[in-house]
């Protein structure tokens, strides 16, 4: 609550100060007649309304904490009045049919009829943070400056929370079928949320509050009743919650130990979030030191899309990857450190270097641009006259990126095609600025189509008005530094492009890569193309590179298909492309100028000339940088790796994994796979199991410093999940998916990995899907041992013989739960009794459980409930204790049009009645301590296809889930997929990442010694 206010409510409160109070009534009266005309629809039920409100205030204003932002809870006790008016209303109104509503008379006043009724509820659906940021700026008028000042943070950050906040209504008015731009609804909440309110009205608002606190009556019946029934409706919500954290907290089974939570239908017939609003928001969660992360991990692993060298120091190299953000190397690539803190999005496709300040760097990502000025420490968005992020798409991915070598000041940014196929149309292709990032414009409006992809960028060296674009619409040619461009396409076979690179020594000579478009038995149509005149004109250079066109049907990378070139500093005729076509990967190097190109490293040399790391072969080259202090040196980067030369290609060492003596990989720390499982053997202390999306399954037998690819009988595919025999140690099943080909199965080894062979696939019953789970039995005398495996879109299915052959398990379910199977949980001491939840469709979604094996299945979850669900977890001391996650989802069939609250949820009796525990729109995993129950660990993720995909890393409870801290230092990546925990070492924390692979940590807080113990036993392995 801001000085004024504390200030207020003190002389209220401490001295009985009427003035005092009016002057809080003259600040928020006209918004909490607003908030309530907006419920109610009737200037006299909303002044009853606001008096009744300020009625509560005067009787808990003794009881407000200084934290409390009034408008907030003003807003709030507003709701509770309005609505038991409505309900009154209702109950004396039922038979007769409310008058029509006045016409609107412009579009203007139309949109807001539709959008009043519906705001207030999803204001209530915003998190608190976000939601009375909104309300103070827009509804109560405060500043960026005075909200920060207010809230304790800087004024960025409150410009942020309001945008955010903005972007956040805007998601959820549109699944309530009101679609409404930002800039009509930021003007719309500006001018109509808080509308005037009489002098006389005010008084009244005033009058009632203070006579109803001194006991004199002044407060009309119904404002009286209706501020009583707020007064409980607030205790019961308080009740209610504490109650269910009570039960949370104690982890207490039976029918009666959890809070029954049901839709309460309000006054417009649309059920609301069923789950109270107390729960804790991930993103208000303090930030706690308990746990420290370390990267773990085989190196590699995740495609680099750019590589940049810095112009001054030979050895700085700058790593921009897929999805795990931007890594830094001092040393030329022998180690990295990771540099995420900023950014907001992690897939990172351009870097460029300040041509004249060592710690300027400026990013292009799918989700914008990103400038930093302390070396990547961190980073902030520029925003300023460019697109506004979205929630929902890409709407500034950028592909090209480049500084003006002769002004810095001066950068040039081009955007790749949105993601989506029906992304909005945009302005333009290409922006540019003149303070170094600071603020942009739109360059070439007009002239560039402005659907166009750029690809490629460059300013004429020594001529800083010539600049150079490549598109998806041909080579575009400015001479006046961006104001004009003309098209550049004479000498070219088609307008799709792919790289542009201008000779540093030589300003009139540049190269172009033409894509090659060709399929079948259409002749080959890509190639590198020169140009000696500064881009007027051009000539096919491409004697001696790879010309293989795929077959009919089959993605352009099949063939030959050239991605990336750069030019030698000192000799415009030396020049080295990068080959992405699967087959023909590698680096090709010209030294007269295209007449003749070869690869960099003969195929004779291939195997002495190449050291290739874990990765055995070159992979699609996606990047190349090449220094211009030492031009000997060339750094390339792939699906998989980095590798680099120091002697102009004649010979190349992986810089992407170290290699140790027993040919096991470890890291460098530039760690980009993205983890699917992680297993801790729980028979061998120090052995772990990893399952990487991209390389397959992996082993560990210290902890996590070094890795042995487990491949001998497994496919070249991703390894989904990974299961130990507890019986058997030696045992082990392991799920495979072929991503591109969209082919799944299971394998069994009972040599501890070293040899694998099929035993899930179609012909022994299992389906050829993704397998996400594999649960085993423990063994018992007498009883048939059963191995579940989860195949996603299929369901559950059961083997009674290792694997050999495969039953459905899942076929008492209805048809859309068991193609929504999500995870499962078994009963280590009871045969055949499992429970998994479903997601999709929430009529079916939930929890279910089988007592037989999958024979049979009942729901337990109430129907409705959940939808969009992503993970299961089951208390290790207690079967019934289970953790559900749900992602944010919104109900479009039917006359509901619900919006389903994302966050994780509790139950202590089994799935019957549950309580969220925290709010998050994308939970991923949740984990229990197995040496104490009320420890839980929470693990956040966000899809990537948005501007801000940002996750909240790992989250901790301490209290069985009633109160959460963000534990997160040395996570280089937020956006956490799965957990595991060791139950032989409970305060061990293993953390698989979506583009930053593993984290290994150590929670301090936990046994008292254990970590003191813990660190010995790694210091004594390390010796």
């Amino acid at each position: 609550m801001d000085l004024i206010d504390q200030e207020l409510l003190a002389d209220y409160v401490l001295r009985g100060s009427e003035s005092a109070f009016r002057r809080i009534v003259e600040r928020y009266g006209p918004f909490v007649y607003s908030a309530a005309y907006r419920r109610l629809g009737d200037h006299h039920l909303a002044e009853d309304a606001a008096q009744a409100t300020f009625v509560v205030l005067a009787e808990k204003a003794r009881t407000l904490r200084k934290k409390t932002m009034l408008g907030g809870w003003l807003w709030r006790t507003a709701g509770h009045v309005a609505g038991h008016m409505v309900r009154e209303r209702t109950a004396r109104a039922r038979r007769e049919q409310r008058a029509a509503e006045e016409p609107a008379v412009e579009e203007r006043e139309s949109l807001w009829a539709q959008l009043a009724p519906e705001l207030d509820r999803a204001l209530g659906a915003l998190s608190r943070r976000n939601r009375e940021a909104v309300l103070a700026h827009y509804l109560l008028g405060k500043s960026h400056g005075e909200l920060a000042a207010e809230l304790g943070i800087k004024a960025d950050a409150a410009r942020m929370r309001v945008q955010n906040g903005v972007a956040r209504l805007r998601e959820l008015l549109s699944a309530r079928g009101i679609a409404v731009s930002s800039g009509i609804l930021v003007s719309l909440l500006a001018a109509k949320t808080a509308e005037a309110v009489a002098a006389p009205v005010l008084e009244g608002m005033c009058g009632a509050a203070l006579g109803a606190a001194a006991g004199a009556g002044a407060a009309a019946a119904s404002v009286s009743a209706a501020a009583q029934a707020a007064l409980r409706a607030m205790l019961l919500a308080k009740v209610k919650a504490a109650a269910l954290i009570a039960a949370a907290a104690v982890g207490l089974g039976g029918a009666g130990a959890a809070v029954a939570l049901r839709s309460a239908a309000p006054g417009d017939g649309r059920p609301p979030d069923p789950f109270p609003a107390d729960a804790m928001d991930a993103e208000e969660a303090p930030y706690g030191k308990d746990v420290v992360w370390r990267q773990a991990g085989f190196g590699g692993d995740g495609r680099v899309n750019a590589i940049a060298c810095d112009p001054r120091a030979p050895d700085l190299l700058y790593v921009g990857s897929q999805e795990g953000g931007l890594h830094i190397s001092s040393d030329g690539g022998l180690t990295y450190a990771c540099r995420n803190t900023g950014l907001r999005d992690v897939c990172v496709t351009a870097i460029a270097v300040h041509p004249a300040d060592i710690r300027t760097l400026l990013l292009g990502t799918r989700g914008g641009i990103y400038k930093t000025t302390d070396r990547g420490r961190s980073w902030r968005r520029l925003e300023t006259g460019l697109p506004r992020a979205s929630t929902w798409r890409h709407a500034l991915p950028i592909a090209a990126l480049c500084f003006d070598p002769a002004d810095p000041d001066v950068v040039y940014a081009g955007l790749a095609h949105a993601a989506e196929p029906d992304a909005p149309a945009r302005d333009a292709c290409l922006y540019r600025s003149a303070d170094g990032g600071e603020s942009w414009a739109a360059s070439g409006v007009g002239q560039l189509p402005a659907d166009a992809a750029v690809s490629g960028l460059a300013v004429r060296p020594g001529e800083a008005h010539v600049v150079l674009a490549a598109t998806s619409r041909g080579v575009f040619r400015s001479t006046d530094g961006g104001a004009n461009w003309r098209p550049s396409q004479t000498g070219l076979p088609h307008e799709r492009l792919q790289a542009l690179a201008c000779a540093p020594s030589a300003p009139q000579v540049a190269y172009v890569i033409v894509r090659n478009t060709a399929v079948g038995d259409a002749p080959w149509n890509g190639g590198v193309f020169r140009s000696d005149d500064a881009g007027l004109s051009w000539r096919a250079c491409s004697s001696g590179l790879p010309a293989r066109v795929p077959p009919s049907g089959s993605e352009l990378a099949r063939g030959s298909d050239p991605q990336a070139i750069v030019v030698d500093p000192t000799d415009a005729d030396i020049a080295y492309v990068g080959e992405y076509g699967w087959g023909t990967a590698g680096v090709y190097k010209t030294v007269d100028g295209g007449a003749h190109w070869a690869r960099a490293v003969p195929d004779g040399q291939r195997a002495a000339g190449t050291e290739h790391g874990w990765v055995g072969r070159w992979t699609p080259v996606s990047c190349l940088a090449i220094s211009s202090r030492d031009p000997r040196r060339l750094y390339a980067g792939t699906w998989d790796q980095v590798l680099g030369t120091h002697d102009a290609g004649q010979t190349w060492r992986q810089l992407y994994t170290r290699r140790n003596a027993d040919g096991t990989a470890g890291s460098r720390g530039l760690e980009l796979s993205f983890v699917l499982d992680i297993v801790r053997d729980p028979a061998a202390p120090g052995r772990l199991y990893l399952c990487a999306r991209g390389s397959g399954l992996w082993v560990s037998e210290d902890g996590g410093s070094s890795w042995r690819r487990l491949k001998h009988g497994l496919p070249d595919a991703g390894c989904t999940t990974v299961a130990v025999d507890p019986d058997q140690p030696r045992r082990l099943w392991a799920g495979t998916y072929a991503f591109g080909d969209k082919l799944g199965g299971v394998y069994r080894s009972d040599d501890a990995g070293a040899n694998w062979r099929a035993v899930g696939m179609p012909v022994t019953g299992l389906p050829a899907g993704y397998p996400a789970q594999i649960l085993i039995e423990p063994a018992r005398p007498g009883v048939p041992r059963r191995l579940y495996v989860l195949c996603r879109e299929y369901g559950l299915y059961a083997s009674y013989d290792g694997g050999a052959r495969w039953n459905g398990a899942s076929t008492g379910l209805p048809e859309p739960a068991a193609r929504g199977v999500v995870a499962v949980v078994l009963n280590p001491a009871a045969p055949g009794h499992l429970r998994l939840a479903c997601g999709g469709e929430p009529a079916t979604a939930g929890v279910y459980e089988t007592l037989n094996g999958g024979i049979t299945w009942t729901p337990v979850s109430p129907r409705g409930l959940f939808a969009d669900v992503k993970c299961l977890t089951a208390a290790p001391d207690s079967f019934d204790t289970l953790y559900l996650g749900m992602r944010n989802s919104h109900e479009y069939a039917g006359a509901s049009r619900r919006t389903y609250a994302g966050g994780f949820f509790k139950s202590v009796d089994g799935g019957r009645t549950w309580g969220r525990i925290l709010n998050f729109r994308f939970p991923s995993f949740l984990a229990v301590s197995p040496s104490n129950p009320t420890t839980l660990y929470a693990a956040t993720t966000d899809h990537a296809y948005h501007d801000e995909s940002v996750a909240e890393g790992v989250l901790k409870s301490a209290d069985g889930g009633r109160t959460w801290q963000h534990e997160v230092t040395g996570l280089n990546g937020l956006r956490v997929n799965v957990m595991a925990l060791d139950p032989r070492e409970p305060n061990a924390l293993y953390a698989g990442t979506a583009g930053n692979g593993l984290h290994v940590g150590r929670d301090r807080a936990g046994t008292p010694g254990l970590a003191e113990r813990a660190d010995a036993n790694d210091g004594a392995r390390r010796d």
